[in-house]
């Protein structure tokens, strides 16, 4: 009688390509960067002041995500 064993094996989780990671590292990058010329870099004043402009940018981005997506019309 012949008997034959299956070894549960896992399936590998790929990793994430550059196209994934690369803006990631990128943005790590630039806050190390910012931290290092300037001590204030990520204060709760200059965090609270970059959300507070990009704001109008992320809402033009919303409208612009719904005119696209609706077809223009």
């Amino acid at each position: 009688m012949m008997t034959t064993e299956t070894a549960a094996t896992k399936p590998r989780r790929a990793l994430p390509s550059m196209s994934v990671l690369g803006p990631v590292i990128a943005l790590l990058v630039l806050i190390v960067v910012g931290t290092a010329l300037n001590a204030n870099f990520l204060s709760a004043a200059n965090i609270t002041n970059v959300l507070a402009r990009s704001a109008f940018i992320g809402i033009i981005a919303v409208g612009m995500t719904f005119v696209i997506t609706a077809g223009g019309a």
